[in-house]
This record gives C-alpha cells, sequence and structure tokens, in this order.
C-alpha cells in the first residue's frame, strides 16, 4: 500500500513539473537587440517607425506615454500597448498623424497574433 502510495505521490509530482515547465512566459519573450528579425517583424517595424515618431511621441529618444521604441525590444516588450491603441481603441497615433490604415492595422495585428517575437 505505501509503494502505490509513492507511485501516486511521485506521478502527481511529475505531471506538475511537466506541466508548469511547458507553460509558456509571455512575460520573458527572450527578446535580444541580436535576435534574427522575422518577416512580419520586418513589415512591422518601418511602419512604427514612421508612424510613430512625430514630436513628443515614441521614437528618437522620446517618451510619450512612457514608452519609446527605439530598441527593437521595446516594440516586443509593448506588443499589447501597441495593438490595443492602435487596432482596438483606435487612440494611436494622435493627431496630426492620419489614423492607421486597414492594411496598416493589418500588419500589427498579424505581428501580434504569430506571436508578437522578433523572430516572427
Amino acid at each position: 500500500m505505501k509503494t502505490s502510495f509513492r507511485h501516486i505521490i511521485f506521478l502527481s509530482v511529475l505531471l506538475c513539473s511537466v506541466f508548469f515547465s511547458c507553460e509558456k512566459n509571455e512575460e520573458n519573450n527572450s527578446c535580444t537587440e541580436t535576435s534574427t528579425r522575422g518577416p512580419l517583424f520586418n513589415a512591422m517595424r518601418p511602419l512604427i517607425s514612421t508612424r510613430c515618431s512625430g514630436s513628443g511621441c515614441h521614437m528618437n529618444g522620446e517618451s510619450g506615454g512612457g514608452h519609446n521604441f527605439d530598441a527593437d525590444c521595446s516594440l516586443v516588450e509593448h506588443y499589447d500597448d501597441i495593438h490595443s491603441t492602435c487596432c482596438v481603441t483606435f487612440s494611436m497615433p494622435k493627431l496630426p498623424q492620419a489614423p492607421l490604415s486597414d492594411s496598416e492595422k493589418t500588419i500589427i495585428s498579424a505581428w501580434v497574433n504569430a506571436g508578437h517575437s522578433l523572430a516572427n
């Protein structure tokens, strides 16, 4: 009986460790500035660089709203804010920038939906 109980405990611990070791950690998306860039990121990066670069915005050392997107990894870190403000609430970009076109929103959404990493 003790052996069966030990087996149950062992299997329970093993299953828990497998489950938690396979859990995706979105907070650590393993972003380094030397990571390889994928096609979706490469389509999105110039869009952010041009559309978020106005005075007081998010590029060229500016940190509008507390976010600066000069570094590629900052885009990965703030993917949810970028997606929600550009594609859900449409609060970005601010005037005098024109609103994003449907194709620009599609570029951002495709990158986010594919996993929002540099490699996508």
